[in-house]
């Protein structure tokens, strides 16, 4: 599972940041921008052609035009994506769609002020925990409350509609983020943690928790049945000694977490990460 899911991140990695190579985007996504699809295009079109300079004019012609739609189209989902604003009448839709409401995600429980925050649209306060998992350190009041994610993302086509909806904690949708894949992030975290019992550990790039707990759904201990539907999933190392890396991230629910006896810790120790 776990080398299938690196190969095919690697692929759509390879592919975004191919077209993001040839036209930074940012100028064309960012909202209140003047640019049009002719604008970028343009620029695309120019690029392409420094590119192949011993190629047909007609066949580079085709290239350059498909790269534009297939780059306009993210370009567009990008904008779409920062003029959201959730009504209440979908809220409270959305809500009511989960016999338990949890994130789709990681299966983290809401608390009720998270529940009665996001119905409201804000003015409520959520209580941070006192001990967090030191892995998915959950520190930020945005860490704990209810946000809403799109199943598929609008730059990938997605619809504002119910059944792209999905409720997700605040930690992993500020993970996610318009990530697509593992290579999205960085390859490695500078981030060590000096555990009080475990001792020092590199913590893993969030993303790379995230991406697996989420694919992955189910607790990886052979004799469990638990999915990410019923409880949040934690993870650990398939061997103890090594560091948390794509590789060697096994999924655990409560049970079965071989770090169950050391998974919380203060929050103070982790500060705001």
């Amino acid at each position: 599972m776990r080398e299938e899911l690196l190969k095919a991140d690697l692929a759509t990695a390879y592919a975004k940041w191919f077209l993001d190579g040839l036209v930074d985007p940012a100028p064309f996504a960012s909202e209140g921008t003047s640019y049009t699809f002719a604008h970028f295009a343009e620029r695309l079109r120019e690029t392409v052609m420094a590119m192949l300079p011993d190629t047909p004019v007609d066949e580079a012609d085709k290239v350059w035009r498909a790269l534009s739609r297939l780059a306009w189209d993210d370009i567009q989902g990008r904008r779409l994506t920062d003029r959201i604003r959730w009504s209440k009448t979908l809220r409270q839709e959305l809500w009511d769609s989960v016999a338990d409401p949890h994130c789709y995600l990681c299966g983290f429980k809401f608390s009720r002020e998270a529940g009665l925050r996001f119905l409201a649209g804000g003015g409520i306060e959520v209580p941070l925990p006192n001990l967090t998992d030191f892995v998915r350190a959950r520190t930020k009041p945005r860490h704990v409350r209810i946000e809403v994610d799109h199943v598929l993302p609008l730059i990938d086509g997605g619809r504002n509609t119910l059944d792209n909806l999905r409720l997700a904690c605040g930690w992993c949708n500020s993970t996610k983020g318009r990530y697509g894949s593992i290579y999205d992030t960085q390859s490695w975290s500078e981030v060590r943690f000096e555990h009080p019992t475990l001792g020092w550990l590199t913590i893993p790039r969030p993303l790379w928790v995230l991406r697996i707990v989420s694919l992955r759904g189910r607790c990886e201990d052979v004799s469990c049945q638990v999915t990410i539907e019923q409880e949040e999933l934690r993870v650990a190392p398939w061997w103890a000694r090594g560091a948390l890396t794509p590789p060697n991230i096994k999924v655990f629910c409560a049970k079965h977490d071989t770090w169950r006896a050391n998974r919380f810790v203060s929050s103070a120790l982790l500060g705001r990460r």
